[in-house]
């Protein structure tokens, strides 16, 4: 018994020195792999190297130094990087701006993408735009050292990448060649010239620096577009954007340096570039392409052409935005209305009863308290999801949904109300005599051209067409694609199942809030009216200017009574939303298979639409919060044509 206990207990002790070794040797691989491969806890991100591309186009043979990672980026531009280090690229001695910190700045769980895509921009730290000097020197050498530059007209044609001949790569190595990019644009070109003529053993011209400019913001485009696609999984994508010319009107020359095939455009009566990118299919199933001009369904973006036509009627005289609505509702509503609003206020005697302070403004700033039909989930809703071709009577719906009483006092909360959109379109019936349709029709779509932009009418479901005003069907039309799943927040369906398609979609369904057909370009023409109210080429005369409290073209003040302050950068107009942050207009729809948005940066003068058809729920597209991205919704969200619209503006002017 004894032995036994003996021989046990030194078993055990042995065991213990085994142990404690095991864990010693295993305490100091870990060590090493720490110290040669990074600090992971299970997600890739930390490890400390990554894979980069040098992205003007994908530019081939630059050398790069980051860290203990160095070599030539390759046909695809691609670069190993290690995070948070600093990296130089250049070509021989020629550096190529500064030599910048990569990937700072991230908190502990921010993710990186299998590919972080690095610009010239990069690096120039203190560049205010993509137009700046230096950024704009890095790239003009860059795209004319391109093999494949065309010696005889200096074209860029750089769009298939960017290849840095063996030959350059050599010369640049073996001689004592440098290169200042911060000279000014005369001085840099003549230099540059010189450098070019060493490294390639001919004389070439400096690419034109609005070529390159344009030429580097078109790709950095394109690449949004494309991701919109790729990451998010949607269909397809159409994106139309308007800048000004920065040449002299008359200047062909220079004019046309900013051109380029199939994407710039100049347009002389705006004297402005146009850009237009599509991506993906209108119809998965038999991969019908997207155009620029393919049609889409704008839902709720529908409401800004209805405010603004009641602004128009402002115009002429037929309406007070401060009045009570119920003065201009035709009947039955106006009785209902009437009847069911007439309760006094909270705050007692002295203040106006609901139906008093419910004034056209308050509805159209959605701070009227009406409540919504549009609720997820409701026997409207599924409707509209399972019975499309459905249709419905305005006033019975309306009437319906008011009976329902006020969420709020006017003017002390503000909720989004379709409802309060569809009074609207019978508002503008009550003082008119005309269906709200060819109200909108004879005083914004036809007047100010935009030719494809469409209201279909009850019983005209497919977005195809033919419509009364619009006999011709069309084949240039997206399909809407949504998850059941994803928009009823997992009710129906399956996070595995397919999408839904939608072509069928029966306008009486949102009516005034949210029916309207329309293409990227005419809402890019839309924002444009919009924002340039009070001006020569806005919607309305010099007279009336509904956005800004004077005629100042700093436009950096509002008619308070109809903003509504959403948080610290985002206030509400006549369904146009301002985001003080990044100085924008913005209007916007989602709806059964649709997601558009239409932008205009105030300072920069530029005008942007886009469209993409497929709907996401709201947890699908993650948003970054901080205080220097988009500074428009307080959402943990938002919608994959924001991410698109709010990344093209911020590369066209920042």
């Amino acid at each position: 018994m004894h032995k036994n206990y003996d021989e046990n207990n030194q078993l055990k002790k042995n065991c213990r020195k085994k142990g404690i070794l095991h864990f010693a040797l295993w305490s100091l691989l870990s060590a090493l792999l720490l110290l040669f491969v990074g600090c992971s806890s299970g997600d890739d991100d930390f490890v400390i190297t990554h894979q980069g591309q040098f992205f003007d186009s994908p530019v081939r043979g630059l050398d790069y130094l980051c860290g203990g990672e160095s070599g030539v980026t390759d046909a695809n531009g691609m670069f190993t990087f290690e995070r948070g280090k600093d990296i130089t690229f250049k070509l021989g001695k020629i550096v190529l701006g500064n030599t910048v910190p990569v990937v700072t700045g991230l908190e502990v769980g921010d993710s990186l993408p299998d590919v972080w895509v690095f610009t010239p921009r990069y690096l120039v730290p203190d560049a205010k735009s993509n137009r700046d000097n230096v950024v704009t020197n890095i790239i003009r050498f860059l795209q004319t050292l391109d093999e494949d530059y065309n010696f005889s007209d200096g074209v860029d044609n750089a769009a298939n990448g960017i290849y840095i001949s063996d030959t350059a790569r050599n010369n640049a190595a073996t001689l004592n060649v440098s290169l200042d990019f911060n000279l000014p644009e005369a001085e840099f070109e003549r230099a540059a010239e010189t450098v070019i003529a060493t490294l390639t053993g001919g004389y070439r011209h400096l690419i034109p620096a609005l070529s390159a400019q344009n030429h580097f913001m078109a790709q950095l485009l394109r690449h949004e577009v494309d991701n919109a696609i790729t990451q998010y999984s949607t269909p397809g994508v159409t994106l139309s954007m308007e800048t000004p010319c920065p040449c002299e009107k008359g200047d062909m020359a220079c004019i046309q340096n900013g051109v380029l095939d199939g994407i710039i455009r100049y347009d002389s009566d705006s004297h402005a570039y146009i850009w237009d990118f599509v991506a993906g299919y209108a119809d998965l199933e038999n991969k019908r392409p997207m155009t620029i001009n393919t049609r889409f369904r704008v839902c709720s973006l529908t409401k800004s052409f209805v405010a603004m036509t009641i602004l128009k009627l402002v115009e002429e005289g037929l309406v007070n935005y401060n009045n009570p609505v119920s003065n201009y509702l035709p009947e039955p509503v106006r009785t209902t209305f009437n009847s069911v609003m007439d309760i006094p206020s909270p705050n007692g005697t002295g203040s106006p009863n609901y139906v008093d302070a419910i004034t056209v403004a308050s509805v159209m700033n959605h701070t009227a308290g009406i409540p919504n039909f549009y609720e997820i989930p409701s026997p409207f809703f599924l409707d509209l999801l399972f019975h499309p071709e459905k249709q419905w009577d305005l006033s019975e719906l309306v009437q319906s949904e008011l009976e329902k009483g006020p969420d709020f006092y006017p003017g002390t909360s503000q909720s989004y109300s379709n409802t309060g959109y569809a009074l609207l379109g019978l508002m503008l019936e009550g003082v008119t005599g005309q269906s709200w349709e060819q109200v909108v029709r004879e005083r914004i779509i036809e007047p100010f051209g935009l030719t494809d932009t469409l209201i279909p009418e009850t019983g005209e479901a497919s977005i195809m067409g033919p419509y009364k005003n619009d006999p011709m069907p069309t084949t240039d039309y997206a399909y809407g694609y949504l998850s059941l799943y994803g928009v009823t927040g997992g009710i129906y369906g399956k996070s595995a199942d397919p999408m839904v398609k939608r072509d069928i979609q029966d306008p009486s369904f949102l009516h005034s809030a949210g029916s309207i057909i329309s293409t990227a370009p005419d809402l890019r023409s839309w924002i444009k009216l919009i924002s340039n109210t009070g001006n020569a080429d806005g919607l309305f005369g010099a007279n009336f200017d509904w956005l800004h409290d004077d005629a100042d073209e700093t436009h950096k003040t509002h008619y308070d009574n109809l903003f509504f302050k959403l948080n610290a950068n985002l206030s509400i107009g006549a369904n146009v939303y301002y985001n003080t942050y990044k100085g924008q207009y913005v209007i916007s729809g989602n709806s059964t298979g649709y997601d558009v948005n239409a932008t205009y940066d105030i300072d920069n003068r530029v005008a942007v639409g886009a469209c993409a058809n497929r709907t996401y729920d709201e947890t699908a597209v993650a948003a970054n919060s901080g205080p220097d991205i988009w500074k428009f919704s307080d959402s943990s969200s938002i919608q994959i044509k924001d991410v698109l619209v709010f990344n093209a503006v911020d590369i066209l002017t920042r």
